[in-house]
């Protein structure tokens, strides 16, 4: 890594990790998911709408996603887990391509998710969401996800920053690439 002329970096831990063991920063950009467009990719599964979506709340108390659920179907939404098998939900969506999970994130009306690609793609696709972590590393890299994009409480005007955060991290990777 030593010879590296240039070194990029998606979270602050990596970057902490790099300066450690090299003493030598790296440029911190977006995760490559922000970076590139695949809403033309997107492949619809013909899910019944208005739906909920759930992706990997590893740790949800089974009362809390029952009841999530309960009010869901009250209010007219079908619930869905993202790759997910679980009785609860309207239908089984295992098996997927990552343009058909891609297309469950874009067409939910609300995402429960409790790990960082879950919040990336809810983010990506202006969804509402709310966050179930329970693993001390996903925590750790969702908080610093919103740390760098300034996602405070239940604001998520965000999309000016991503782009230019967007920008910043595609020059840098131009730049440095051949």
């Amino acid at each position: 890594m030593e010879k590296f002329d240039a070194i990029s970096v998606r979270d602050s831990f990596t970057e902490n990790f790099v300066n450690s063991i090299i003493n030598k920063s790296g440029e911190l950009v977006l995760d490559p998911t922000f970076l590139i467009d695949i809403t033309a990719g997107i492949d619809s599964l013909n899910l019944k709408s208005p739906y909920i979506l759930f992706y990997y709340c590893d740790g949800m108390p089974d009362e809390m996603k029952k009841q999530i659920i309960y009010q869901a179907h009250k209010n007219g939404y079908s619930v869905y887990g993202a790759g997910e098998c679980n009785k609860l939900y309207d239908d089984i969506t295992v098996n997927l391509t990552p343009f058909q999970w891609a297309g469950m994130f874009k067409n939910a009306s609300y995402v429960f998710t409790g790990t960082f690609h879950g919040t990336v793609f809810s983010i990506k696709n202006r969804k509402q969401f709310s966050i179930y972590a329970t693993n001390e590393s996903r925590i750790r890299k969702i908080q610093d996800l919103l740390d760098q994009l300034e996602i405070r409480g239940r604001e998520a005007n965000v999309y000016c920053l991503i782009e230019q955060k967007r920008k910043s991290s595609l020059e840098f990777l131009n730049t440095n690439i051949r």
